[in-house]
């Protein structure tokens, strides 16, 4: 039962911690907008209502810990109690080499009772909920995927068919069965990235019918670098092979860029690229795409961000020449494209759509809906590309991700903080509980000698072999008092220890809480140069495993230092 409690709690801390943890990386990630409106105080107050029940579910299994460890610490006394107080209810007396004898073989057991026994039935329980919540993931619904191929027996083709867009079926079929560049074209909403996710398998198709034969490779709308250099943000793990990556640096128009640098494509980036212009990682982002050798490319509206000659540019010389033996779909917004590719595909909000073939002077002879040859408003708007690939230049060695570690002992001054806030006064109390439940325990096993002692003078033995059981004369007062004395000394041991440990632990929770708000309001508080210096992932890892350590590792091990 105390196992089953202790795997609900555990669930209950993890559900808990994940929802707190995923508040704090959507708050640190959107923090430019959160300063600029001052909101930190409204996200602080929010991570910390998900802190609160985090510590209400840890306290919960805190206690089911305190009822094992004073399980297992009194388990030998009492059972020596017991076995002590039978023997005189049935008129037999132990003689004292007898008590030494079961006292040490109580405390041979004692490892197993304190500590091996409480802390088995606890991390099981433990193990039990984690793997629940990794049964529960890998037994979850499948995503519903097309009928994707990667054999070479097969040839590479898209075919789509009475698919559901926005609320409307797609009237006319898509089918692409030979290598060429098609323009995806249509207003703002009318489902372009939602085709391009049916296609992949990774959104599911209501109805109608959808293949793709052949490996993908998908540049998403929002362009996204992560932390690393620029040539690692490209491979992006894949192998490198010099000529490749060469023609794609030049098919996405890096070249003149990475010249200027000094470190050129082993500059590292910035956290979310803050030292990039919007266009710049946009044709980084692009380049990562392209560089995959695969038989499909679906590229979401990629050319968004770049000024017209650019975009020019990396049509003629990128996507049409280094693309032109593969299938590749290029979504945009405007149609003005449309003499760039082979053929062009208008799909308008009410599902209407048609395919239009062009020829080699990039002319069609059907006339295309007026509303889609207009050129929208570019999205995020338009970012010049005559500003700086990169506004300073860092150089950093080895993993950019790794950080400077403290060696050696810690400072007395971080313990004294830690038990400042969890409560000078508090914590002094605790010591002085500690200590008055140790002088018990020290006094409870004097009194265990001076019971020898006593019922030694009183033994009369029966036979000259009566070296174990002895019986013994009329039971007096006297000798009443310290079997009394010693069960009212078991109890009251009993009672100190479930104290102690409630203040304890309750010591400890208010640290916690303490030392995650005051962590918290610093990251909030901070300048933005904090954020532009250090990478979200290392600031994510103070509010995960660290914390863990701080909320369930360490108050324990204090514990047992303490006692």
């Amino acid at each position: 039962m105390v196992g089953k409690k202790a795997s609900i709690y555990r669930s209950q801390i993890g559900k808990s911690a994940d929802e707190r943890f995923q508040l704090t990386k959507e708050a640190f990630s959107a923090i430019m907008l959160i300063k600029m409106y001052t909101l930190e105080k409204v996200f602080g107050e929010k991570i910390e209502l998900c802190r609160r029940k985090e510590l209400t579910a840890i306290t919960k299994l805190f206690l089911i810990k305190i009822i094992l460890l004073l399980f297992g610490a009194l388990t030998s006394k009492v059972a020596f109690y017991l076995l002590f107080v039978t023997q005189l209810w049935i008129g037999n007396i132990i003689a004292a080499g007898d008590i030494y004898f079961i006292l040490s073989a109580f405390q041979k057991l004692r490892q197993a009772f304190t500590v091996i026994i409480p802390r088995g039935i606890s991390q099981m329980s433990e193990v039990r909920a984690s793997s629940k919540r990794i049964n529960d993931l890998l037994l979850a619904d499948e995503v519903v995927t097309t009928k994707s191929s990667n054999t070479e027996n097969k040839h590479p083709m898209i075919h789509v068919e009475n698919i559901i867009l926005n609320k409307q079926i797609l009237r006319e079929k898509i089918e692409i069965l030979e290598p060429g560049i098609t323009l995806l074209c249509g207003s703002n909403g009318c489902g372009k990235t939602t085709l391009l996710n049916i296609i992949m398998g990774s959104s599911p198709s209501q109805a109608g019918k959808v293949t793709c034969i052949g490996a993908v490779s998908y540049a998403p709308q929002e362009p996204w670098v992560f932390p690393a250099t620029i040539k690692q943000n490209i491979l992006f793990g894949e192998p490198y092979h010099s000529f490749r990556y060469q023609k794609v640096l030049t098919a996405c128009a890096l070249r003149d860029d990475l010249g200027r640098l000094p470190f050129h494509d082993l500059t590292v980036i910035e956290e979310r690229g803050l030292n990039l212009s919007r266009g710049q990682r946009a044709r980084i982002h692009l380049a990562r795409a392209m560089y995959r050798d695969v038989d499909i490319y679906l590229l979401d509206d990629p050319l968004s961000s770049l000024d017209s000659k650019v975009q020019v540019q990396i049509l003629q010389n990128g996507i049409k020449t280094f693309l032109q033996d593969k299938i590749c779909i290029l979504t945009s917004s405007t149609a003005k494209f449309q003499h760039y590719v082979d053929k062009v595909v208008f799909i308008d909000d009410l599902g209407t759509n048609h395919m239009v073939e062009i020829d080699e002077n990039g002319f069609h002879l059907q006339t295309e809906p007026k509303e889609l040859i207009k050129t929208n408003v570019l999205k995020n708007g338009n970012v010049g590309e005559e500003s700086p690939l990169i506004k300073s230049v860092q150089k950093k060695k080895g993993n950019v991700y790794s950080e400077k570690n403290n060696a050696g002992q810690v400072h007395v001054k971080y313990y004294k903080k830690y038990i400042s806030y969890g409560g000078n006064l508090t914590f002094f109390l605790i010591i002085i509980l500690f200590s008055f439940g140790q002088m018990l325990k020290s006094y409870t096993d004097r009194m265990i000698s001076n019971w020898a002692t006593q019922e030694r003078k009183l033994i009369q033995p029966i036979s000259l072999n009566a070296s174990v059981v002895l019986t013994s004369s009329p039971v007096s007062k006297n000798q009443l008092s310290i079997p009394m004395t010693f069960s009212l000394l078991i109890l009251l041991t009993a009672l100190v220890a479930v104290i102690t440990a409630t203040g304890f632990f309750n010591f400890t929770r208010k640290s916690s809480m303490k030392i995650h708000s005051k962590m918290l309001s610093s990251v909030l508080m901070a300048k933005m140069a904090f954020f532009e210096t250090n990478y979200l992932g290392n600031i994510l890892n103070r509010f995960s495993k660290d914390l863990t350590v701080v909320d369930e590792e360490y108050p324990l091990v204090l514990y047992e230092f303490i006692e």
